[in-house]
């Protein structure tokens, strides 16, 4: 039987965590985001093992919360002092560092998937394309850095080395995990976009969407158009 790895990183919403608490609302759109999970991701490996992980930041609540209703085999966190912003990137590579380490302590997986819980999937997995020999990232960005989404990564036991050797790579020269893919090439580690960049989509592509953005699709009009990070002009 096939094993998957599914591994969180971060936490769900934080600046409306930080403003707002655990309410009875927002633990309602913590369970509708693993309901879409459910749907559109798990689903799609009814006939395999799949585990999941967590790197989060400290929240019993939330923790119970997750432990409940997805059974982690492994729940840690990194220091609440990492916790100021969503938007900083060493908290983000540090919960890669996280994840690793409980990756290695788990034993072998077949494939695994790194994402975070406040994401919504606008389709289901069985319409990404995903190439399980290859790392699989769903766009590069627009930009002149032709970065890429760091939101969503799928790739075999065979790239897990070097997943974990373009994190190090990144924290010891001070990038951000949108440039994940420039290391991977430079380490000869195939990749596969899921989609191409959709310049009539807000974020550039039709996968997925954040509570930022509605958790519906968005398209760009004159009244609202593209703006960075994934706009024309800019992807940084």
């Amino acid at each position: 039987m096939k094993k998957i790895l599914i591994g969180y990183k971060g936490i769900f919403l934080l600046p409306r965590l930080l403003s707002e608490g655990i309410t009875e609302s927002f633990l309602n759109d913590v369970k509708s985001i693993i309901d879409n999970h459910k749907e559109m991701i798990y689903n799609h490996f009814s006939d395999c093992h799949v585990d999941f992980i967590f790197s989060s930041y400290e929240n019993e609540e939330l923790e119970k919360f997750y432990t409940n209703h997805l059974k982690p085999i492994s729940y840690s966190n990194i220091p609440s002092s990492n916790c100021t912003t969503s938007a900083t990137w060493n908290p983000q590579l540090l919960h890669h560092k996280n994840l690793i380490s409980e990756i290695k302590e788990q034993g072998d997986y077949d494939l695994f998937i790194i994402t975070r819980p406040d994401i919504k999937f606008l389709r289901n997995f069985d319409t990404f394309n995903i190439d399980e020999s290859k790392f699989n990232i769903v766009v590069e960005h627009n930009g002149h850095t032709k970065n890429c989404d760091d939101n969503f990564w799928v790739f075999p036991r065979e790239h897990l080395q070097s997943y974990e050797s373009c994190i190090d790579i990144m924290i010891g020269q001070g990038k951000t995990t949108h440039e994940i893919n420039h290391e991977l090439n430079r380490l000869n580690v195939p990749i596969n976009y899921l989609t191409e960049y959709l310049c009539t989509m807000e974020i550039g592509q039709d996968i997925f969407s954040t509570y930022k953005y509605g958790w519906e699709k968005f398209v760009w009009t004159k009244e609202n158009p593209p703006t960075a990070p994934w706009g024309m002009i800019s992807d940084e």
